[in-house]
């Protein structure tokens, strides 16, 4: 506060001594953390840095289940096990799993063609120096 003098109501120096200046200090947040996020919270006798180091660098949670349901439904498919409706359900989920990410790709595919389309129209020799340095790789036939 500066001087010596009354605050009124209508100051912002009185209202400062209410609420803190959302200045002071950090004023960076993350609006809209990922669900899939590498932070691992174990609350019971799991070693997060261990959870944490497994799935970013050997599989995620969502590929070490689909692996585990890939062999679930081939077992029950080898035992001819089809009246289990958590069985049933399990192959929903899978299904529906595939059907997300077949759009998801599409959806990738279809952004990347407009983004390639904007850049041949505003700037066509870069079009083609990336078409250059992103050639497919060569197929392999066999003979």
């Amino acid at each position: 506060m500066s001087g010596n003098y009354m605050l009124f109501p209508w100051s912002t120096e009185f209202w400062q001594l209410f609420l803190n200046n959302p200045m002071h200090g950090e004023v960076d947040q993350e609006i809209l953390p990922s669900w899939f996020s590498t932070n691992i919270i174990v609350t019971g006798l799991g070693e997060p840095e261990l959870e944490q180091r497994i799935v970013t660098e050997v599989a995620t949670y969502g590929k070490q289940l689909g692996e585990l349901t890939d062999v679930v439904l081939a077992l029950a498919q080898t035992i001819k096990l089809t009246d289990s409706e958590a069985l049933q359900e399990l192959q929903t989920i899978a299904e529906q799993v595939e059907s997300t990410k077949r759009a998801h790709r599409k959806s990738v595919q279809q952004r990347a063609e407009l983004a390639l389309k904007e850049l041949a129209e505003a700037d066509p020799e870069g079009l083609l120096r990336l078409m250059e340095a992103y050639q497919p790789p060569q197929a392999i036939h066999k003979s």
